[in-house]
């Protein structure tokens, strides 16, 4: 009996032992259940912050717009209700939806952009994350548009293409990092078709036509203008007088020759008006220079192209190498890695933008040309009825090399070179190369036309964490005791 005594003893203490390795366990799952628990609402809220946004960008995308102004926006800017909260421009932040435990929130941030935030709360966390949202698309998205005729495009361009017409594909092995589309669908020329040709940025053939800003939407361009045409020219009427623009870097000329060749007036050295608008209500009969500075240059009338306009930092240094190569095939028209400038030009006309005749046998375009009734291009073109084909064209315009960097946009048809069936020259240039500006999609040229349809850019997951989640620092807000979707606007409004 007393060696079982012992026996007992000594089974007592490992049974302790054993006890607290059971309890201990048991506390090391609860926490590991806790923590995954805590994972999950973390994903969870993250996600319904996420469908809260993108349910916002469907109902901003789908509203109707007056007056350049888009319905779903400046509805919940006016008549939302008011959070309480102000972004970083010390705008107040309204509610634009609310779902069961989410709701976003709208703010503008600057003319034309604005704020979307989106917080959700689900179980113990809760999530913050945000977008902006342009309320107009401006027209230096696309890298090409055409309007009443058919555009033709091959080979790698960049930038989105639009035609409200048909788009003509030509040649196999296409690849189109952005959005191509059209109102009227596809043409496949020449080899092309839906198996070899590559569409990265998506493609629509049926897409809503988007409408061309008329006379009366350039003309009031106007209002950023500096007066320079009209005080130099005083009473005199523009029609009998040619008008010449210079660009000269940070600064502009500007010339009126008489028609009869009687007078010239001179305006030379002028600043560029602090809107970034260079308004001319004329034709323009000679457009050409060096810039260092964001303009949109516009005119009522048409613009004649007379020399190279190239974009230039301070220390004179071009935005591209080559520009002005007259050995295309061996020197390449590249980005100029000592470029730091951040010139940009819009240049805006409601008739033809053409080059001369007498334009330089080497030539290098920086900007975006949009015409609203007439063509960009070749002088001496003529068409069809449906713009499908050229019937007529200069045979004397012959020139060597044409580059540029930017972006187009016209009612008719986009030409800078004829060819025939065996690829000889008819018109044009023997050589050239387009690269879309990329710039011009975020920051597009001052007070440029722009289509109506939003445009969303950037996503940045602003804070996340517990009910307290948002600390007021970094753009975040102090989210601790507000409701947050319509769960806990309820419980709050119950007492619960």
């Amino acid at each position: 009996m007393q060696r079982r005594g012992h026996l007992l003893l000594a089974i007592l203490p490992l049974a302790m032992l054993v006890g607290g390795f059971v309890l201990l366990t048991t506390a090391t799952a609860r926490a590991y259940l806790d923590e995954h628990e805590i994972r999950r609402d973390q994903v969870t809220a993250l996600n319904e912050a996420n469908a809260a946004l993108n349910l916002a960008h469907a109902r901003i995308d789908a509203a109707l717009y007056q007056n350049n102004k888009n319905i779903a926006i400046e509805d919940a800017l006016a008549e939302g209700e008011d959070t309480g909260f102000s972004n970083v421009a010390g705008n107040t932040l309204k509610v634009l939806l609310v779902r069961d435990s989410s709701e976003v929130w709208v703010s503008q941030v600057a003319n034309g952009w604005y704020q979307l935030d989106a917080v959700a709360t689900v179980g113990s966390r809760r999530t913050h994350v945000r977008t902006l949202v342009r309320e107009r698309d401006p027209f230096t998205r696309f890298g090409s548009f055409v309007n009443s005729h058919p555009i033709g495009i091959a080979g790698t361009p960049k930038g989105d293409i639009h035609a409200n017409r048909v788009v003509q594909l030509f040649f196999s092995g296409g690849y189109y990092e952005d959005r191509v589309s059209a109102r009227d669908g596809f043409e496949w020329l020449i080899g092309a078709s839906e198996g070899n040709t590559t569409f990265d940025g998506g493609y629509d053939d049926q897409h809503p036509e988007i409408s061309m800003p008329d006379f009366a939407t350039i003309d009031a361009l106007s209002q950023y203008g500096d007066g320079a045409l009209t005080a130099l020219l005083g009473a005199n009427n523009p029609a009998d007088y040619d008008i010449e623009v210079e660009l000269k870097g940070d600064t502009y000329d500007l010339v009126a020759r008489e028609k009869d060749g009687s007078d010239v007036l001179t305006s030379l050295g002028n600043d560029f008006p602090s809107s970034g608008v260079l308004f001319i209500d004329a034709d323009i009969a000679s457009l050409k220079g060096e810039l260092n500075a964001r303009v949109t240059l516009a005119s009522t009338g048409k613009i004649t192209l007379t020399g190279s306009i190239r974009y230039i930092d301070g220390a004179g240094e071009a935005i591209y190498q080559n520009g002005l190569s007259t050995d295309p095939d061996n020197e390449p028209y590249i980005p100029n890695p000592d470029y730091d400038g951040t010139a940009a030009l819009g240049v805006v006309a409601v008739g033809d933008i053409l080059y001369s005749h007498d334009i330089s046998d080497t030539i290098e375009m920086n900007g975006f040309f949009f015409s609203s009734t007439g063509r960009f291009g070749l002088p001496g073109l003529s068409f069809t009825s449906d713009g499908r084909y050229a019937t007529g064209w200069d045979s004397s315009f012959q020139k060597n090399s044409y580059r540029r960097l930017g972006g187009i946009a016209t009612d008719r048809r986009i030409v800078s070179t004829v060819v025939n069936g065996s690829g000889t020259v008819l018109s044009g240039f023997q050589h050239g190369t387009s690269v879309y500006d990329k710039r011009l999609r975020a920051e597009p040229p001052p007070h440029f036309l722009a289509i109506d349809r939003p445009l969303f850019r950037g996503y940045r997951i602003v804070s996340g964490g517990g009910p307290e989640a948002g600390s007021g620092e970094d753009g975040a807000f102090k989210l601790l005791g507000k409701p947050i979707g319509q769960k806990e606007r309820n419980a709050a409004a119950t007492g619960q």
